[in-house]
């Protein structure tokens, strides 16, 4: 887990603001910074204990796309376990409701 005061700080901001511009260039255009950051704080914090801004900076650099792909693709697993049959035929139809 990481602390609120982690997480708002303005250089880990920073760093994710440079890792996500990095990896939408190198190989997912479509990647958000709130994807990073959940990749970080749901994936690959989960069961870490992260005390200092250094070693969060230090995870920020060091995440590739294959953790976030991983993270995104479980997302969406376990996000799809929760939708009804109905929903997920629409979704295939192309028909997305918000």
């Amino acid at each position: 887990m990481v602390s609120d005061k982690i997480l708002t700080s303005k250089d880990v901001q920073l760093a994710l603001t440079l890792k996500t511009n990095q990896l939408k260039r190198e190989k997912l255009a479509s990647l958000t910074y709130r994807q990073v950051s959940r990749t970080l704080t749901e994936f690959v914090w989960r069961n870490k204990n992260v005390t200092n801004m250094n070693d969060a900076v230090n995870d920020i650099m060091n995440l590739d796309v294959a953790k976030v792909v991983t993270y995104l693709s479980l997302n969406a697993i376990e996000q799809g376990s929760k939708l009804e049959l109905d929903s997920i035929n629409g979704i295939l139809r192309g028909e997305l409701d918000d």
